[in-house]
């Protein structure tokens, strides 16, 4: 009985090798390496003027049936540009933005923010990113109208 068992608990670790190693081969052709991406760049202004400093961020629109991985870029001088290999998918994107004036400063408490100041609270915007290499997109952002205490 003993011997039995021995090969049974055998059989149950190879089987499991076995599954495990299926699931890795499995799952290594899951990457989002072979997705297209598109390099994308332009200009950011707030009531008029170029964003000195601060960051997009391009989520695919789930909603409007878009898929794949994010992407991110910097802004310096009121321009900026997706790296070219981690360019945006194609298709709807929520672009969200944050600038600030650039200026660095120090809070109360002694923590230096290199970036200085926000400039207008997170702004969202719905764009399409088309399928070409290079495309340009300008983000113009209105004036916010300042909260009034009465």
């Amino acid at each position: 009985m003993e011997a039995q068992s021995r090969r049974q608990h055998k059989c149950w670790i190879c089987l499991t090798s076995v599954m495990v190693m299926a699931s890795l081969l499995a799952f290594a052709g899951c990457g989002k390496e072979g997705i297209p991406r598109y390099g994308l760049s332009g200009q950011v202004t707030y009531d008029g003027n170029p964003v000195p400093k601060g960051y997009l961020r391009f989520a695919p629109d789930k909603k409007n049936g878009n898929s794949g991985p994010g992407s991110s870029a910097t802004i310096n001088d009121g321009h900026y540009e997706t790296m070219t290999d981690r360019g945006t998918v194609a298709g709807p994107h929520i672009v969200t933005i944050t600038g600030t004036d650039g200026i660095a400063y120090k809070t109360e408490t002694g923590v230096l923010v290199p970036i200085g100041r926000s400039l207008f609270p997170e702004y969202k915007e719905n764009i399409d990113i088309p399928k070409e290499a290079g495309a340009v997109h300008d983000f113009a952002i209105p004036a916010m109208k300042k909260n009034r205490k009465r």
